[in-house]
């Protein structure tokens, strides 16, 4: 199985594709499950039109770490694995930081706090 992003942001929210290595039965419905050191994730994907390609929503996540990817479906009352397992780093990114600066400044911005926020973050501001 192969996942074609190798690094998402901390708050995800990004589209990714699974490759699958067998085929599942029609009806099928699938999941991916994201297994990190202190979370589990799971969540719903569908499968593309050549039939090999499942397409998910990557779910925010707690810690930077890389998270171990595998897919499961599920067809005639039964949840089964799809083969092989793959993995994603979540990182911080600039938007991250960003948000975490300004929700942790919040009381002590101003209206000209915005000089600050282009500074710190873009380089800009001067």
């Amino acid at each position: 199985m192969e996942v074609d992003r190798r690094e998402v942001p901390l708050y995800g929210q990004v589209e990714a594709n699974v490759r699958l290595q067998a085929n599942a039965p029609e009806d099928a419905e699938f999941y991916v499950v994201l297994q990190g050191s202190s979370l589990t994730h799971v969540t719903a994907a569908k499968r593309g039109d050549d039939g090999l390609t499942l397409c998910f929503t990557v779910p925010g996540h707690s810690l930077v770490e890389v998270v171990s990817v595998t897919s499961y479906f599920y067809a005639e009352d039964q949840v089964k694995p799809c083969e092989g397992e793959a993995s994603l780093e979540y990182l911080r990114d600039v938007a991250q930081e960003a948000a975490e600066y300004l929700s942790a400044n919040r009381d002590q911005l101003g209206p000209q706090s915005y000089l600050e926020v282009l500074k710190r973050f873009s380089g800009a501001g001067s």
